[in-house]
């Protein structure tokens, strides 16, 4: 194949892409004593594009994590969090990562740090909006990912939640499902774990489409056929190929655009047909084997599912 690296070939990129209850006290997690407004709820009819558990919480500490599995591509908008000290400024750090939080709940390796974000707490059991616009990072369609929503200014507020049942409780609606995890004691990734505790929030979301679907068929190394689908029609496709991470294409038509590569190379760009579809056949080498692949539509900058060569 001929390649080039991906950011020495942004300029193709450039190019190509287009355009409240009874009252209770109780001792929380962090062992300080709170009272309860049981039965305080979040808004009761859903906005589009959002997706609320609860803000009837019973316990606190620092920081709390969750699983999304959306049934569309999704970017994360903002966040409804539930803190207290009314009038104060909160700060969070959000971060996700692919798969499951349930079992890396300690393993910062395994986390991405989406960004960081501040609001002025609306005061407990009340929602206190997080303006996560312009953030890059898509979920796609089918995968699961964890969410960690760390409080950075935990000791001038409390993180508040609510006790769950094992193994999660869960939240729904057509786009997403929410299976809720853990409470934590810090907002790092070392702290003690409390399971299960459920996130109180809202969470608000751009749904776009799904997306280019990638499938593989052949064996590496040798004769391998990648297959797009779902792209923009008679629109440009690049094909991406690195070991797994991260990745954020730093300019261009699509910056901001984020991979599942971690130093990701360009193999080639693509013109779609009529039916957004295309096809890429190459004989891969022993050293392709293992690396990870993934298209990036260049006209709506939609990534699709990451797949192994």
């Amino acid at each position: 194949m001929n390649v080039t690296s991906l950011a020495g070939a942004l300029c193709a990129f450039a190019l190509v892409a287009a355009p409240l209850g009874a009252q209770s006290l109780s001792t929380s997690d962090d062992g300080q004593s709170s009272l309860n407004l049981n039965g305080a709820q979040g808004p009761a009819v859903q906005a589009p594009g959002s997706l609320t558990t609860t803000f009837a919480s019973n316990n606190q500490f620092a920081g709390n994590m969750f699983d999304i599995t959306p049934n569309a591509d999704l970017t994360l908008t903002g966040l409804d969090i539930n803190v207290t000290a009314a009038g104060t400024s909160a700060t969070i750090d959000v971060y996700y990562a692919t798969g499951t939080s349930y079992g890396i709940e300690n393993n910062a390796a395994a986390w991405t740090l989406i960004g960081s974000y501040s609001g002025v707490s609306a005061g407990q059991d009340l929602p206190t909006f997080m303006d996560m616009t312009g953030n890059g990072v898509t979920f796609a369609s089918g995968t699961t990912y964890g969410i960690y929503v760390a409080l950075t200014s935990y000791g001038v507020q409390s993180f508040r939640y609510t006790n769950g049942t094992t193994g999660g409780d869960t939240f729904s609606n057509a786009d997403v499902t929410l299976l809720t995890n853990a409470g934590l004691t810090d907002t790092g990734f070392s702290g003690t774990i409390f399971q299960t505790r459920n996130w109180n929030g809202t969470m608000y979301y751009d749904a776009g489409p799904s997306g280019p679907s990638l499938t593989v068929t052949g064996t590496c190394p040798g004769p391998v056929t990648l297959d797009i689908a779902g792209a923009t029609p008679f629109g440009g496709v690049a094909l991406a190929y690195g070991p797994a991470g991260s990745f954020s294409i730093p300019s261009g038509g699509c910056a901001g655009t984020s991979l599942d590569i971690g130093s990701p190379t360009l193999a080639t760009i693509l013109g779609a047909d009529a039916g957004g579809g295309v096809s890429f056949a190459v004989t891969l080498p022993a050293g392709a084997c293992g690396l990870t692949v993934q298209a990036v539509d260049l006209g709506s900058c939609a990534v699709s599912n990451a797949a192994v060569l």
